[in-house]
């Protein structure tokens, strides 16, 4: 089969686009994982709140 210029060179170009696609690092992919927090802290105003009801209340 007789390929012309063009078409070697279309398919030289695909070929290099279509590695570097497959090789590139996807960086919000590749990210470590977070570490896990061991207990969140209520410093909510609901938190205060409430301690300052308990403290009325006794």
């Amino acid at each position: 089969m007789l390929t012309s210029y063009r078409e070697r060179r279309s398919r030289a170009a695909f070929g290099n686009a279509q590695l570097a696609y497959d090789l590139a690092s996807d960086p919000l992919w590749d990210q470590p994982d977070p570490e896990p927090d061991d207990e969140p802290e209520d410093t909510s105003d609901d938190q205060q709140n409430r301690e300052g009801l308990e403290a009325d209340q006794a």
